[in-house]
């Protein structure tokens, strides 16, 4: 599979190769030259003339090129931008429609490269990571390791970086393409140099041996985070008296006495005592083992860190991030560094009110113990204080949340704000990487079927516990104008359902549920002829945009009805624990933000300040090791102090997968506040709504400019808009519905 698309690669390699020398033959023939075509090449592979007459696009320098400032707007349906035309004799105009031909053909052959490449990394991808087989999983891990090399290589090479010349050095050629030709041929600009491209050969080999390091360390991370066995402790059964049924008790292994069990502290059996065990001791066991997994990647992430460092300083910038986010929304670590602290500011006094009333509590159960607040309490207090105030308990909340429910009621969202049709159809044997998978068919009446989707939910062994969405096949325009249907995965680990019961989920677990769906929505409805810019391949800080959107979905007591009904008897849920529940969401918000500010600063920590000039010492003056930069953060930034000797970012996925990028789910929660309030809160099921959303955000992907599509929708959010709606929403919804 991987060698085949290799194969098929080089063979449009070798074809435009030929026709790109033909075409500078032909121009030399006219009297035609481009304004770089003296001095030699020093692409390895043999160009012949050609290589003698193209300028390296090297230098010893290493000189970026200049940015390619746009002169003109883009072509318009009726055909080239009239400015264009007003600037160019006719003689201009005929050699630039023949550049902006070519460089049309151009795109178009380096995304079916790019579409080539994509569908078996991206398959790869998914089945390293929820595949049956463990000798399946090995064998996609190193499909990914094989592409990345590859994808590494085809970056670094300088013919195709001279394929795109004439879009650098005749910008009147923006003119005559559309504006989403544009966009795909800036991104593959700013990828070459990103990769290199303008270093010499030696230099661009070496760009290319650290990514190739970053692609290895970030498996391998990923794979001891994955596989690394939970550590197990032995727990006094009656200290797991308070937990739902589902946790199937019994099923545990006895320690050594009866009254004893031994847990294997995964994350969902770890998750589940934190939640609900009254036992403060045990909670604590249990949070220091399952926050001690995976000791070998603190290595492995100094390493990673190192070579990211390595890699951008090798490239021209001060940090990993700072090369990261220039093609971001935010543009650079500055603005990223604002944005959290602002919001970190504004949660101060609401989350100091917040511990007070976990203090409040814990006093009530462990009156003679310190009523300071720390990780194993957390979980806890916020469960117990949320019931007693709003009178929930969740074991109840969760009978009205089947999965075969909540999947209903993601198809009448579906249904009523996109006009689609979800309907379960069936699979081919070699589509599925496990008889826990169900294929899902959308439709609408007007486009007949929209694409296919993969619903893998339940826990197994062997399978990632991380929640996501996988591109399978993105869609895209073809060249003969048909649409290719997009097929994507969502990937979740809930309970598997026991003869008593079906799986039942937490009010958590349909969040996240709908979260992972809305990122659907992106490869759904986008709508682009290249694939490189195809639904989720879009700017990172506004690709959790439309998920945390969907978010907003599980808590309106409008949609709620809907489908939260009781397993056994049908019955909907109660109007009055639809309004506990409301009541709950923000009780401690402030405290939930807090933690993912944290998130977002080490993040940007480790990718901005670890092994550079500006690496932060200790006390006794030595480097902060990434435990050290931890430790201070969470001491100043949260409520909630740092337990020595663990390390939970050991398992922490997201700072391989988002690397300098995890403040996006905050960043991307501000607007989707916005585009809530604005679109959806007088009416969540609008058709004008989703209809609104469908053609001013998800048809683009990536192909349009981020921040213009988000001044569209929204004009321009504000942090403290976020914030206020954590206080206001309850208020605002209650309002609406009298």
């Amino acid at each position: 599979m991987a060698n085949e698309a290799i194969t098929r690669c080089r063979h449009i390699i070798s074809s435009l190769e030929q026709d790109y020398e033909a075409r500078l033959q032909s121009r030399a023939a006219s009297g035609h030259t481009s304004s770089s075509s003296s001095s030699s090449s020093s692409h390895p592979s043999a160009l012949g003339t050609v290589a003698k007459k193209k300028k390296n696009t090297s230098s010893s320098t290493g000189t970026l090129s200049s940015a390619n400032t746009p002169l003109y707007g883009p072509a318009t349906e009726d055909g080239p931008n009239p400015a264009v035309l007003e600037a160019l004799t006719d003689a201009e105009r005929r050699t630039t429609e023949e550049d902006a031909r070519w460089m049309r053909r151009v795109l178009l052959d380096l995304d079916d490269m790019s579409d080539t490449i994509c569908r078996v990394i991206d398959s790869a991808e998914l089945c390293r990571n929820v595949h049956a087989s463990a000798d399946f999983r090995d064998a996609a891990s190193n499909v990914c390791l094989q592409m990345s090399s590859y994808i590494h290589r085809l970056n670094a090479n300088t013919l195709l970086y001279q394929l795109l010349e004439v879009y650098r050095t005749n910008p009147a050629v923006q003119g005559f393409l559309t504006a989403e030709e544009n966009t795909v041929a800036s991104l593959h600009q700013a990828e070459f140099e990103a990769s290199g491209i303008h270093l010499p050969d030696e230099q661009r080999n070496e760009i290319v041996q650290l990514q190739e390091r970053i692609s290895n360390l970030t498996l391998s991370f990923g794979q001891v985070a994955n596989n690394s066995p939970p550590m197990a402790v032995e727990v006094p059964r009656s200290a797991m008296s308070r937990l739902p049924k589902t946790f199937m008790l019994d099923d545990l292994p006895s320690g050594s006495s009866p009254d004893s069990v031994v847990l294997a502290c995964d994350g969902e059996r770890a998750n589940a005592v934190l939640k609900w065990s009254q036992h403060a001791e045990t909670r604590k066991q249990v949070f220091i083992a399952s926050n001690m997994r995976a000791p070998e990647n603190l290595e492995i992430l100094d390493q990673l860190l190192r070579t990211r460092t390595e890699l951008a300083k090798r490239l021209g910038y001060n940090s990993y991030a700072s090369l990261v986010l220039r093609a971001n929304v935010a543009k650079s670590p500055e603005v990223v560094q604002v944005f959290l602290t602002d919001l970190w500011r504004g949660l101060q006094r609401k989350a100091h009110a917040e511990m007070e009333l976990l203090s409040e509590e814990k006093r009530k159960w462990e009156p003679n113990e310190p009523s300071a607040i720390y990780g194993w309490d957390r979980g806890f207090y916020t469960g117990v204080t949320k019931a007693k105030k709003h009178e929930l308990n969740g074991a109840t909340l969760a009978e009205y949340f089947s999965l075969g429910n909540v999947l209903d009621g993601l198809a009448t969202v579906c249904d009523h704000v996109f006009g689609v049709k979800m309907r379960i159809v069936g699979a081919h044997a070699t589509e599925l990487w496990s008889s826990d998978v169900i294929k899902v068919e959308f439709s609408n009446e007007e486009e007949g079927v929209l694409g296919y989707c993969y619903l893998d939910l339940l826990r197994r062994d062997g399978k990632s516990n991380q929640a996501a969405n996988f591109g399978i096949e993105f869609g895209r325009i073809e060249r003969n104008d048909q649409f290719r249907l997009p097929r994507w995965a969502i990937i979740c680990s809930f309970a598997r359902p026991s003869l008593r019961r079906p799986t039942l989920l937490t009010h958590s677990d349909v969040e996240t549920l709908f979260h992972e769906f809305g990122h659907s929505l992106h490869l759904l409805f986008s709508r682009t002829r290249f694939q490189h810019t195809s639904g989720t391949r879009c700017a990172v800080d506004l690709v959790e945009t439309p998920s945390t959107l969907m978010e907003f979905f599980v808590w309106d007591p409008r949609i709620l009805p809907l489908f939260a009904k009781h397993y056994k008897t049908g019955k909907p849920l109660p109007a009055s624990m639809i309004r506990n529940l409301r009541a709950s969401k923000n009780m401690f918000s402030a405290i939930d933000t807090q933690h993912q500010v944290l998130l977002s600063l080490l993040d940007q920590t480790f990718h901005h300040l670890y092994a550079t000039k500006d690496h932060p010492k200790t006390a006794s003056g030595n480097p902060e090791t990434t435990v050290d930069m931890l430790r201070r953060l969470q001491n100043m930034y949260t409520t909630i102090p740092f337990e020595e000797h663990t390390h939970w970012h050991t398992h922490f996925s997201h700072l391989t997968t988002y690397a300098g990028s995890y403040y996006t789910y905050l960043f991307c929660r501000v607007f989707s506040t916005s585009l809530w309030y604005k679109y959806f809160q007088k009416d969540p099921l609008s058709r004008e709504a989703g209809n609104k959303l469908r053609s001013e955000l998800l048809r683009y992907g990536g192909s349009k400019d981020p921040q213009s599509i988000l001044r569209t929708l929204v004009g321009a959010p504000s942090v403290k808009d976020f914030i206020r709606s954590m206080q206001e929403e309850i208020e605002v919804t209650e309002n609406s519905e009298a």
